[in-house]
């Protein structure tokens, strides 16, 4: 399924004439030992041309060609508050920014081009190669960098993604690259040029996913931009901060700090007390009403710190740790069927809005953002729920920040921290008790329950028993269903709704997210494993395999190209070429190449690797082959093995089987011999030839 740009919601950039940043650039340069390049445009100003005609879109750009191209640079990127950009990019941050910065700084030195290109050349270089860059540079002008904002599957970052990793992913076109190296002399500049506006382009549309919660695991860009909009007007009104006050201007270059950073910024009083100040405030715990977390609310009173010995409530065993309390976790895969979640809301802001005083933290302010995030949610409006959402993770973020013993961090404040624990460990507690005659608890775990409903009981005992609890301790609860629930354990599951949305957790099932418009590495296997789990009833292995023959049919029958490709990246060597079904040669230095396991493939992946033991002839290894092909996929008639696709997402579903037990017969299938022998005893599997495939593998 390709991305359809369409989605996007452009009436999210009708908020930033509200905002203090006017114009928000997109960017990117190249650099080549003759050459300066940069490509540029706006985001606000393109919005429609952008989505629906890339051709159309209105790139601008610069190069070493024009004689005062230094100086255009430096007028492109100063200071300019009545017109404030913010520039976007992608690893900007390491490289862009410190190549503008630096040409910006040395403008008047480019009268000798010659020599201002090989500096920026070996500028580039040792950034590139993590070399010691002798000029510490100043970066003056506000940015953003994708690579850091963007989350993909669950993951902090996404450093070792490319852009070209994330074009293929959404199924946009790929621009070859120009074949010579970065260490050549530019001979065809317009090339250069147009594969420097394509990368614009894609930087653009990620810019504009990012501002639209829309997209699963693309953090909102928006949030950051709203906080950090109202951040900057409370320090220029409050403090009096006037254009010629060099901190008036340093707000504008602190775009780049993390979310929770600047979250923790806003809600700081005015006038800070001394960092790492001593702690002396009583942990407060609020007093539960039943028997078990009574028991524990006595204990954890006279000693935060007291070790609570496992328990059962609700047919599961609890542990309840320093860090949270959760299900006990085994080694097995689960599965439930019609699952009840219900999630507090904002727990943490919720308790911490409940102190009277904390040092450093402006309650007053943080309750009124609180109280605006409420109302805000109750509109629907894109508008409403961008602000909304951006106030949610302000709020949350907040947390962690008491616990975080870092220099500079004024918040560092265990007490208030143990607080906030303690008590919402202890409430969920007595939750599951007074829903324990009539559930059976699947999960409990930092700010929610999850559980089915035994025999002869309903969801509204259910919702009255907790509304009042909701009632006895000022909190609320956000119910959700799910028709399937697979649980490896507490952190690692897969919910699936009855509409088919998904929620996952842990690194189990985190790549088990597909459809057009996701971010992050093509993962084939995750998507066929994802679709055969969307039809599952039950968790028996050989059910779980029969369903992902019919998915594999399915996908390939239906021409699901994006479904099924592999990203491969580029070689070492200029000479690696690959020939495709359609005999044409593909120059595989591209960043980006999109990769098929096909019939008669033959590029070796390494990814893929069985071993088959002979007797008397030792170890055989056994490589799956790939096709290669670029941006031709309607076309082309890719000839697919199902054989290979069957066999490699069996291999993954039994790592999941068997990832906390290694003594399992799935776990053996490292094997050929062992996974072909147990495929082909199935009656769904038989009409299909497994043996086949070794004779256009590699075998050694």
């Amino acid at each position: 399924m390709v991305l359809n740009l369409k989605m996007i919601n452009t009436e999210i950039f009708s908020q930033l004439n509200n905002l203090k940043f006017k114009n928000i650039n997109v960017y990117d340069i190249e650099i080549y030992p003759n050459y300066f390049l940069i490509c540029y445009t706006s985001i606000s100003a393109n919005t429609d041309r952008i989505i629906n005609k890339k051709e159309d879109l209105e790139i601008k750009f610069i190069d070493s060609r024009d004689e005062s191209f230094a100086r255009r640079i430096y007028d492109l990127f100063k200071f300019d508050l009545d017109n404030l950009t913010l520039w976007v990019g992608y690893n900007n941050t390491s490289y862009d920014d410190n190549i503008i910065a630096y040409i910006c700084k040395h403008r008047a030195e480019a009268t000798d081009k010659d020599k201002f290109l090989k500096d920026l050349k070996n500028l580039s270089d040792s950034i590139i190669n993590n070399s010691k860059v002798e000029e510490k540079i100043w970066i003056n002008f506000s940015s953003v960098d994708l690579i850091k904002e963007i989350k993909v599957f669950g993951k902090k970052s996404i450093n070792n993604l490319s852009l070209k990793d994330i074009e293929l992913n959404l199924g946009m076109e790929i621009e070859k690259e120009e074949s010579q190296s970065f260490n050549e002399n530019v001979k065809d500049f317009e090339h250069v040029i147009k594969y420097c506006k394509h990368d614009v382009w894609a930087t653009a549309v990620i810019a504009m996913m990012s501002f639209d919660d829309n997209f699963y695991n693309v953090s909102n860009v928006f949030n950051k931009l709203f906080l950090y909009d109202l951040y900057m007007t409370e320090q220029i009104e409050n403090l009096y901060l006037t254009e010629g006050d060099w901190k008036y201007k340093q707000l504008f270059f602190r775009i780049n700090m993390s979310l929770p950073s600047l979250a923790a910024e806003y809600f700081a009083k005015e006038k800070k007390d001394e960092l790492f100040f001593t702690v002396n405030n009583e942990i407060k715990i609020t007093k539960p009403k039943m028997p078990k977390a009574l028991e524990i609310y006595e204990k954890r009173k006279k000693d935060v710190f007291c070790k609570i010995d496992n328990f059962v409530i609700a047919g599961k065993e609890i542990s309840f740790g320093d860090g949270g309390i959760h299900t006990a976790n085994n080694d097995e895969l689960r599965f439930y069927r019609n699952v009840y979640n219900f999630d507090v809301t904002s727990y943490y802001p919720s308790f911490l809005e409940k102190l009277k005083d904390i040092a450093n933290i402006n309650l007053k302010k943080y309750k009124r953002i609180k109280a605006e995030r409420i109302e805000l949610k109750k509109k629907k409006d894109n508008i409403s729920q961008a602000k909304q959402n951006a106030y949610k993770l302000a709020l949350n973020s907040l947390t962690g920040k008491f616990n975080e013993k870092r220099e500079y961090n004024a918040f560092y404040n265990p007490s208030v921290y143990l607080s906030i624990t303690n008590t919402c460990q202890i409430l969920l507690v007595d939750l599951a008790e007074r829903l324990s005659d009539y559930i059976s608890l699947v999960q409990l775990n930092t700010d929610g329950i999850a559980f089915v409903l035994k025999e002869n009981s309903n969801i509204e005992q259910i919702r009255k028993i907790i509304r009042t609890w909701e009632n006895n301790f000022g909190f609320n609860l956000e119910e959700s269903f799910f028709a399937r629930f697979f649980e490896r354990s507490v952190n690692e599951y897969l919910a699936i709704t009855d509409t088919g949305k998904i929620k996952v957790a842990g690194k189990t099932f985190a790549n088990f997210k597909t459809h057009g418009g996701e971010i992050g590495f093509t993962d084939p296997i995750a998507n066929i494993l994802y679709n055969t789990f969307s039809k599952a009833s039950n968790n028996e292995f050989d059910e779980i395999v029969r369903l992902i023959v019919e998915t594999v049919n399915e996908l390939i029958d239906n021409k699901e190209y994006q479904q099924l490709q592999f990203n491969l990246k580029a070689t070492a060597t200029e000479k690696d070429k690959i020939i495709r079904s359609d005999s044409e040669e593909v120059d595989i230095r591209t960043k980006g190449t999109r990769a098929f396991l096909t019939k008669n493939g033959n590029l070796s992946a390494a990814k893929f690797k069985f071993l088959r033991r002979r007797k008397g002839k030792g170890k055989e290894s056994i490589k799956l082959t790939f096709n290669l092909f670029q941006n031709d996929l309607k076309y082309c008639d890719l000839g697919l093995s199902k054989e290979k696709y069957i066999l490699i997402s069996v291999l993954e579903l039994s790592k999941i089987y068997s990832s906390f037990k290694r003594t399992s017969t799935e776990s053996k299938f490292e094997d050929f011999d062992i996974l072909v022998n147990y495929l082909q005893n199935l009656e769904h599997c038989k009409k299909y030839d497994f043996e086949s495939i070794v004779s256009t593998t590699q075998i050694k």
